[in-house]
Formats: structure tokens, sequence, C-alpha cells
């Protein structure tokens, strides 16, 4: 028997998150481990075993859903740092 996928489980409601943002194609929500105050994941809907399986719309919505994040987060904590700049 395969382990579920956490992600798979967030998704259809059956793990708890912290969900910022949905559509029908993505999801953000906090990283429960917090390594950054508002670290967020984006993740698919769809369960993905390895990315080349990510089909291009998805991709697409993904990718929107990340830069939506980073801005509203750079927006909230009025942060001029780079996405991945050592503090």
């Amino acid at each position: 028997m395969s382990v579920p996928c956490v992600f798979c489980e967030i998704v259809r409601g059956a793990e708890p998150a912290s969900v910022v943002w949905e559509d029908d194609l993505t999801m953000a929500l906090l990283d429960h481990r917090q390594v950054h105050p508002g670290h967020t994941l984006v993740i698919p809907r769809q369960h993905l075993c390895d990315v080349r399986e990510l089909e291009h719309k998805t991709g697409a919505a993904l990718m929107d859903a990340v830069a939506r994040r980073f801005f509203s987060a750079r927006r909230a904590t009025r942060s001029e740092r780079k996405l991945n700049e050592e503090r």
C-alpha cells in the first residue's frame, strides 16, 4: 500500500492547512514549519509524481499564483528584499 500524498490530502480537505489562496487549479498555504514568517507553499490541485507531468494550463496558473503570493507578501511586509535574499 502506498503512502497517501499529504498535498492531495490537503486539497481534498482531509488534512488541515492554512489556505491563503485557491482557484480551480492551484492552492497556496502557509508552511506549518514557517522557516520565515509568511513562508507559503503553492501547489497544483492535480497530483503529480514528476513535474514533467504538469500540463501547460496548470503550470501557468501555478506561476501566476506564485507571483500573486510573492507580491502580496511583499506589500504586506513592505519588504524590498529579493525572494531568497539572506537577512
